[in-house]
């Protein structure tokens, strides 16, 4: 049997806070001095003229010593004999009540992490499953999960290692699993503080360590799955088995040297050594790697058991489910077979009625009739209500549908830019014209006729909307080029004489975006001015928003300085001309460290992504700090094939604006000049 525990207190026994009041019967036989002093000394009752007069002294004593007095402890009057309260069904003192031979086997039926957590419920248990006794149950325990017992490991050292979650450095409770190659459980802050070391970092990490510890202790060697798996070791075991090579070492040194004394000496000294005792850290580093072998063979037995465990762990809940799901699916099928067959119950509410299961009876049909009628009732008005829901949604989906060829043949009937100007459909049925003929549910069948009659307000829409975007465009032009955002959104404030073609032509004046030509699998950008740009660029969605997204302060920045480096200006140039030049610009001060990257040319555009990418930050800018440098090369125009005359021939078009005529003839001249400048 094992040890009972005794349910006798250890504390000691205190006296009471006060001496209870003597009852009458006991105060009989007091006698007259032990009277007087009983009275002095016990409480008084609480109604009498003597307690009153002890409170109202003890009240002006405590307000003329200014102190607060004692908590008096509060006196209850008895009640009721309560009943005493149930005792649970399990108690440890039921369980220490068995026989041993009851109790062991109740224990071996538990796994190793449910016995640590019954010993720990009182030191009987405590005594009882960590002695030495108690083997047979841990190893039955161990048995019946079919996990090996690695050698130096008591079966309660290996329940541990399994099931707690202390770390063994720090204490930390951690949710990490044991290393079962290492024998110990680590928390990832101990692992940081270099507890645990990575092979590859035990020459610079662990300076003076003996070359061989490695080959002595056990380690993790990682990952299966890994390219080049990293071993990890434990510091304190590399640290213990260095010491003691570096002892066999000196003892080594020093038997050679006396064995290799002896032998150049002419008088025998005695026995001082043989050859055996000068191989000490041979032999011991053979027997270490010989115990490494094993220990690693080991430690991939109880990692492949416990794995083999959480299998069939994992596919026993999967075949639990699996079962709980069938028995619960014929438990419909009954229930359906039977209010279809005496109920009346339709399929489309069988169907129906698993989806209000929480309004539906819990008795059998058979049980309740009434319930199941009236739920019957319920799933009906359901079914009814979300078939209505249904027709509605398809006939707004059929209304929407009519629309769309309407649509495709009101898009191909514009002319030019303006045909990319139509919105997408999901816009375009928004429009004040189109809503009333799609929207109401009462809206007639979008025909011809209705067409043809709603297309004059569909045109006026449309024109609007043109001005709309011409307006949104202006707007993110001027909040770029001069930082401060128009309020008016009024066409008559934005003149066509003042904001023309030439003045969306501007460099600054250029939106840049992601083509539509980008071939698949690639994306090229490039700037283009509006109108060119609704269908040059993607421009879907909003088109709004997309002004406002693809032009900024910060990209006008760095177009002025590109203008600056060629000696132009804004108003001075097309961004049709700077992409004709080519790859002639240059970064001077590019934060690029390769010489490739240094020496590259750039184009227009490339120049304008680049310094988006790797230039100053739009605050750095605006601060003056970090200001690219940017210049034309030397040999800027020599692809081309011009000489010096050519280039101040084309220096002079771009600075003076010429029209074409007047840029042709100062060509004309140059060629007079230098005939084969081609």
């Amino acid at each position: 049997m094992p040890p009972r525990r005794s349910t006798r207190s250890k504390g000691t026994n205190k006296a009471p806070d006060a001496a209870p009041t003597p009852s009458p019967s006991h105060a009989v036989d007091i006698d007259d001095s032990h009277k007087s002093e009983s009275a002095a000394t016990s409480p008084a009752p609480v109604g009498t003229r003597k307690a009153k007069a002890a409170r109202k002294t003890k009240h002006e004593a405590h307000n003329s010593s200014g102190e607060e007095s004692p908590p008096r402890k509060r006196k209850t009057q008895p009640g009721a004999p309560r009943a005493p309260k149930p005792k649970p069904v399990f108690s440890i003192d039921l369980l220490l009540k068995l026989p041993f031979d009851l109790v062991a086997e109740i224990c071996s039926h538990l796994n190793g992490g449910e016995l640590l957590q019954l010993s720990r419920t009182c030191k009987t248990l405590y005594k009882f499953l960590l002695g030495p006794q108690s083997s047979s149950i841990w190893a039955a325990s161990r048995l019946r999960r079919k996990l090996p017992l690695p050698d130096n490991t008591t079966e309660q050292q290996l329940a541990s290692l399994l099931h707690d979650d202390e770390c063994f450095e720090c204490g930390d409770v951690t949710t990490y699993p044991a290393d079962l190659f290492l024998r110990c459980l680590v928390c990832n802050s101990c692992k940081k503080n270099l507890v645990v070391i990575k092979g590859s970092k035990i020459r610079n990490g662990l300076k003076g360590l003996h070359p061989q510890a490695r080959n002595c202790v056990r380690f993790d060697p990682g990952h299966e799955w890994a390219a080049k798996p990293q071993p990890t070791y434990l510091v304190r075991d590399l640290w213990a088995v260095s010491t003691v090579l570096y002892d066999l070492a000196e003892q080594d040194a020093l038997a050679k040297q006396a064995i290799k004394a002896s032998s150049r000496s002419k008088r025998a000294k005695g026995n001082l050594g043989t050859a055996a005792d000068s191989d000490k850290l041979d032999k011991f580093l053979e027997e270490k790697k010989e115990w490494v072998k094993k220990e690693q063979e080991m430690s991939i037995k109880l990692r492949d058991a416990i794995q083999a465990e959480k299998v069939a762990f994992q596919y026993g809940r999967i075949d639990e489910m699996m079962r709980v799901a069938e028995e619960r699916a014929a438990k419909i099928d009954s229930i359906n077979r039977e209010l279809e067959m005496n109920h009346g119950w339709t399929r489309a509410q069988l169907d129906w009625h698993h989806r209000a299961s929480a309004r539906a009876p819990r008795r059998e049909p058979a049980d309740d009739p009434p319930a199941w009628a009236n739920f019957r009732d319920v799933v009906q008005l359901e079914i009814d209500r979300h078939a209505a829901i249904v027709a509605t949604a398809a006939a707004r989906r059929a209304r929407l549908d009519s629309v769309k060829p309407y649509y495709e043949s009101f898009k191909a009937a514009q002319l030019g830019v303006l045909q990319d100007a139509v919105p997408e459909l999901r816009y375009f049925i928004e429009w004040a014209s189109i809503k009333p003929l799609w929207e109401p549910d009462t809206a007639a069948p979008l025909s011809d006729r209705i067409w043809a009659r709603a297309l004059p307000v569909i045109r006026q829409n449309f024109a609007d909307y043109q001005e709309t975007l011409r307006v949104a465009a202006i707007r993110a032009i001027l909040k770029a080029t001069t930082g401060k955002a128009p309020t008016s959104t009024d066409p008559a404030d934005y003149p066509e004489s003042t904001y023309d073609e030439e003045w969306f032509q501007r460099p600054t004046a250029h939106f840049f975006g992601e083509m539509v030509t980008s071939p698949p699998g690639y994306i090229t950008r490039g700037p283009y001015p509006y109108p060119d740009t609704l269908h040059a660029h993607k421009c879907v969605g909003s088109r709004i928003d997309w002004f406002a997204q693809h032009i900024d302060a910060h990209q006008v920045r760095l177009v002025r300085l590109v203008l600056e480096g060629l000696g132009e200006t804004e108003d001075s140039v097309t961004v049709d001309i700077l992409c004709e030049l080519g790859a002639v610009w240059r970064w001077k001060n590019m934060p690029y460290k390769v010489k490739k990257e240094k020496e590259r040319r750039y184009r227009f555009t490339e120049l304008i992504y680049a310094l988006q990418r790797r230039g100053p930050k739009p605050a750095q800018l605006a601060r003056g700090e970090n200001v690219p440098e940017i210049g034309l090369w030397d040999d800027a125009f020599a692809e081309w094939g011009m000489d010096m005359a050519m280039e101040e021939a084309w220096a002079m078009g771009l600075g003076l604006g010429m029209d074409e005529e007047e840029e042709e003839e100062c060509w004309n001249e140059a060629a007079l000049e230098d005939p084969g400048c081609g």
